[in-house]
C-alpha cells in the first residue's frame, strides 16, 4: 500500500501554504497525484432579496468570489510547483465545505486539511468542526495539520494512540505508508480494561506491524486515563513525536455532529500533525 492520490483543502488563509506545501512534499515521497480543493461557500438568495439587493450588487459580488477563486487558484499553483503539470488539478466548487470536499475526498488515499482556528481568520468559510466532520463523513485517512508551527513531512517519529478498537486499527492501516519508513515508531497503549485483564495492550498490534517490518515500541500510560487526550498530548511531547496516528471516535448523522471527548481534545490542543481515521 502507498499513497497515489492525495487531496488537500485549500482557502486564503495563511496557514493554506504551509498546508499544501506539506501535501506536495508528501505527493513527491511517494509519486503520488495531488488535488487542490476550495470550497466556494455561495449563498443561496431567494428572487424577492435579488430584487432588493439589486444586480450592481450581485455582480460585485460574484466578481470578489472569482478574485478570491483566483487566489486560492495561485497560491496552489506557487506552492504545488515542482510537481509535474498532469499530476496536480485544482478545483473550485460551490456548497457547503463539508460536503464539496467528500466527493474527492472519498476516492483518495490521504486528505489533508488544517486545524480548526478561533477566531476563525479571514478567507476562510468553514465552520467550527470542519476537520472532523470531514473525517467522520469521508471515511478517508485525514491528515489534520496544527494552524500554528512548522511541519515535516518525513514524519520520522510518529506516535500511535492504540485502543483496541476499529476506528484504532483502520487509523494504523492507512498510517503504513509513513511508518514503513520512519525513524522510531511508539505504540501509546491507553486501554484500561485490556491493561487490566492481561498486561498485553498493544502486543497484537506490535505484532501485525512487525510483519510489516514496522519495529515498535510500547508505552503502557494510563496515569490520565480521566482525560486520555491530555495523556496522549504528554506523551507526544515527552517522545518528540512529530505525527499522532489514532482513531476518530464519532458519528455524524444529519449536521449534527457527535465527537468523542479524547477526539475533541486532541483536535482542540493539538500541536503536532495528526493522522485520523473513522
Amino acid at each position: 500500500m502507498s499513497y497515489k492520490s492525495i487531496v488537500v483543502h485549500v482557502d486564503n488563509t495563511p496557514r493554506a501554504k504551509h498546508r499544501i506545501e506539506l501535501a506536495r512534499k508528501l505527493c513527491e515521497r511517494f509519486d503520488a497525484h495531488l488535488t487542490g480543493i476550495c470550497t466556494v461557500g455561495r449563498l443561496e438568495i431567494p428572487g424577492y432579496v435579488r430584487a432588493e439587493l439589486g444586480e450592481a450588487f450581485l455582480q460585485r459580488r460574484n466578481e470578489s468570489l472569482a478574485q478570491q477563486i483566483q487566489l486560492a487558484r495561485s497560491l496552489f499553483n506557487e506552492n504545488a510547483s515542482g510537481m509535474r503539470p498532469s499530476r496536480i488539478e485544482f478545483h473550485a466548487i460551490d456548497g457547503d465545505p463539508v460536503e464539496v470536499m467528500l466527493g474527492p475526498a472519498q476516492y483518495a488515499d490521504l486528505v489533508v486539511v488544517g486545524q480548526t482556528e478561533t477566531p476563525t481568520p479571514a478567507g476562510s468559510n468553514v465552520g467550527a468542526s470542519f476537520p472532523e466532520e470531514l473525517a467522520l463523513a469521508c471515511k478517508r485517512p485525514t491528515l489534520v495539520i496544527p494552524y500554528a508551527g512548522e511541519f515535516s513531512s518525513t514524519f520520522e517519529y510518529p506516535m500511535i494512540a492504540w485502543k483496541r478498537s476499529g476506528e484504532a486499527i483502520r487509523a494504523v492501516t492507512d498510517a503504513l505508508p509513513i511508518l514503513r519508513q520512519a525513524t522510531r515508531v511508539t505504540v501509546v497503549s491507553v486501554d484500561a480494561n485490556q491493561a487490566a485483564n492481561n498486561g498485553r495492550t498493544g502486543s497484537a498490534i506490535a505484532l501485525y506491524l512487525a510483519r510489516h517490518d514496522v519495529t515498535v515500541e510500547i508505552v503502557h500510560d494510563l496515569s490520565g486515563m480521566e482525560d486520555v487526550g491530555l495523556a496522549l498530548l504528554n506523551q507526544a511531547c515527552d517522545l518528540q513525536a512529530d505525527l499522532l496516528v489514532m482513531g476518530c471516535y464519532g458519528h455524524s448523522r444529519l449536521r449534527e455532529m457527535v465527537l468523542g471527548g479524547v477526539s475533541r481534545t486532541i483536535l482542540r490542543s493539538m500541536t503536532i500533525p495528526v493522522l485520523l481515521a473513522h
